[in-house]
């Protein structure tokens, strides 16, 4: 049986991405099957 884990918050730049690998790397090292997709880049610079 799968499970799955969604991670939210309600700002840009918070942390998000830093603690989902934080909390993949914390599955792998038990041995669980775990991996990381990130569907939605926002708070990113528009370079012209």
């Amino acid at each position: 049986m799968s499970k799955e884990l969604f991670l939210t918050a309600t700002s840009t730049d918070v942390g998000k991405t830093f603690t989902a690998v934080l909390i993949v790397k914390k599955f792998r090292g038990n041995g669980l099957n775990a991996g990381y997709y990130k569907t939605a880049l926002n708070g990113a610079e528009n370079i012209k």
